[in-house]
């Protein structure tokens, strides 16, 4: 009975935690970073693009082939 307690307890501090973080640091970011000019919000979204993990796959899947089945240790 004392983990429900313990886990509802994270579970209501996380909610909280992420209520007041969004309408306390996501929107005033948010809407300061609308007057940026627009080269630095061109940065910012070849930030965001580089950050997907959608075109790492296209590099780690023949790595982790040349890897594990081309270049094993014959030992």
């Amino acid at each position: 009975m004392k983990k429900i307690w313990i886990a509802a307890s994270v579970f209501a501090a996380g909610s909280f935690l992420t209520f007041v973080l969004y309408y306390m640091w996501d929107i005033p970011v948010t809407y300061y970073c609308l007057n940026l000019s627009q080269s630095v919000r061109d940065m910012a979204e070849i930030v965001t693009v580089a950050g997907k993990a959608g075109w790492y796959f296209i590099l780690l899947i023949p790595a982790f082939f040349l890897f594990r089945f081309i270049l094993q240790n014959k030992d």
